[in-house]
């Protein structure tokens, strides 16, 4: 498939799920700039990447699938001033684990060719699906307006401003960190799981929480167990969603 062949679907699929916001990919698209690149001077050795402030994707063309439709989500949900960069739900540096994971959330929901478990960011990915399932189309409208205020604002209805930014701070760690950092890296993620626990407010039934939680990956032969802890998750979930 050509690479126009590849916008011309992916435009289709975004007017089906993202209805009225499409003021940023409508402007983006517009001056849109693609390079194949082997990454060989490049920061990171990704399958793709997009810089924001040149509205340019750089695409290893052995990879293009799933990639290529995760950067245009970003091309999506991306606007830039002069100082600063709104992508999705991060601003700059800030929350852009949770923003990566939900990228990579839609990516496989609306727009992926194989079905698979994800090898791009496992553990945001499914921390954004138990947000995403506890916010639903709040969620998605802010990350597609780059309203990262607007996010923040909907998840306050679920979290203490303490423990959003707890959540964040966490995952943003993770996400510079996961393959070193072993130690503090589990302790993050454990963390996080008992801020989820209190977010979810009985949207999400204890047993469906811990099915989604009940997931294992291994990084350079570490093995992360998001559930190590189970019982104190179970009572920290039915502490948090007792009426």
């Amino acid at each position: 498939m050509e690479l126009k062949s590849y916008i011309l679907n992916f435009t289709k699929n975004l007017k089906e799920i993202g209805q009225n916001n499409l003021d940023n990919y409508q402007r983006n698209i517009k001056t849109l700039k693609i390079e194949i690149s082997d990454f060989t001077n490049r920061k990171t050795n990704n399958a793709a990447t997009y810089n924001e402030r040149e509205n340019k994707i750089y695409l290893r063309d052995l990879f293009i699938d799933d990639s290529f439709y995760h950067e245009l989500l970003h091309v999506a949900s991306t606007k830039v001033d002069e100082d600063n960069i709104y992508s999705g739900i991060s601003l700059n540096d800030y929350n852009v684990g949770l923003n990566e994971g939900f990228t990579q959330l839609l990516t496989e929901e609306y727009f992926s060719i194989n079905k698979e478990d994800t090898l791009t960011y496992p553990y945001e990915t499914l921390v954004a699906k138990i947000i995403y399932l506890i916010m639903g189309k709040d969620m998605l409208n802010s990350y597609l307006q780059a309203d990262i205020n607007g996010f923040l604002n909907n998840l306050s209805n679920y979290l203490s401003k303490e423990d959003i930014q707890l959540l964040i701070n966490n995952l943003d760690f993770i996400h510079r960190n996961l393959y070193q950092e072993e130690k503090e890296v589990k302790e993050k993620m454990h963390n996080i799981t008992l801020i989820l626990s209190k977010a979810s407010k009985s949207v999400i039934e204890l047993s469906d929480f811990i099915d989604i939680l009940d997931y294992t990956i291994n990084i350079n032969g570490n093995e992360y167990d998001f559930l190590a802890n189970i019982e104190e998750v179970k009572n920290e979930y039915r502490k948090n969603n007792s009426r």
